[in-house]
């Protein structure tokens, strides 16, 4: 019902407007409409709507300094190498980039704002709040990572304002941040709940490689369209298929660790020791 109502109005706006910008910038959080009316639909008692909107809010606000933190270290780091136009350099700054700059601190914020859900025997307070059950802590995890994604994908379709650049972003860049949002959630659960000898490490490691090939693919490529004229076109539309390739693997990767988990859970239900595990999907 929010979706269609948003897409409703979007569609409403642009005949009445028939103004680019505004339609650009409505469709820049079309997606985030859509994605909250999933969870709403599908929220049922695993947690309260208002604990999704929180995490939404909290991925959304983190997000601005976050990006403030990436801009700024690469700015030093392009700057450090704008006079060197060797492709291998050039390569060189968009793996750094990449999967350090972006993947690794964008993952880990996302990792920061979930464990906050995490049932402990600790009281709540303005932080540490819970979802009624275990379950609900994968959707907190959807949730805060939409909200990081809606900022960002704000702003780059402001840097533009080019309609080609929301509707991509709709389809890639949104849905792989929530993906990678998820598979930190299972990560998180199966070692609070299920007792799974793991660490920060590799609750991290699958998002960041996803995310890091996804950045890397697409800034590869535009490095290929700058430094040749010839083969520009060829390479970034390459650049797109692998970064598209890269999202269908995180999600297939996702929905595996979720029917991984869920088959943890029935084990539990058949009798297993409820001394070594809790039950995610009650």
């Amino acid at each position: 019902m929010i979706s269609g109502a948003y897409v409703a109005a979007v569609i409403a706006l642009t005949v009445l407007w028939n103004h680019i910008p505004v339609l650009t910038l409505l469709a820049a959080v079309v997606p985030t409409a859509v994605v909250l009316g999933i969870l709403r639909y599908i929220q049922k008692d695993y947690v309260t709507f208002a604990l999704l909107l929180e995490m939404f809010w909290v991925g959304l606000i983190g997000a601005i300094p976050i990006a403030f933190i990436e801009a700024g270290i690469a700015w030093l780091t392009i700057r450090h190498f704008e006079d060197n136009r060797e492709v291998g350099a050039m390569f060189a700054v968009a793996t750094l980039n990449a999967f350090l700059i972006a993947a690794f601190i964008e993952e880990l914020f996302k990792y920061v704002c979930i464990i906050r859900v995490v049932k402990e025997p600790r009281e709540e307070n303005c932080w540490f709040r819970y979802p009624s059950k275990p379950y609900g802590t994968i959707l907190c995890g959807c949730a805060a990572a939409l909200g990081f994604a809606t900022i960002e994908n704000i702003l780059y379709v402001w840097a533009d304002l080019a309609l080609q650049t929301a509707v991509l972003r709709a389809v890639l860049a949104v849905p792989g941040h929530c993906a990678g949002g998820v598979i930190i959630a299972v990560g998180i659960c199966e070692k609070t709940f299920y007792n799974e000898d793991t660490n920060i490490f590799w609750i991290l490691l699958p998002s960041v490689l996803f995310h890091g090939f996804y950045d890397w693919f697409l800034m590869a490529s535009a490095i290929g369209y700058l430094d040749s004229q010839e083969t520009g076109d060829a390479l970034a539309l390459a650049g797109l298929v692998c970064a598209m390739l890269t999202d269908i693997a995180l999600f297939l990767y996702m929905f595996r660790r979720l029917n991984i988990l869920e088959e943890t859970e029935q084990r539990f239900a058949a009798g297993g020791d409820p001394e070594d595990s809790k039950p995610i999907f009650e």
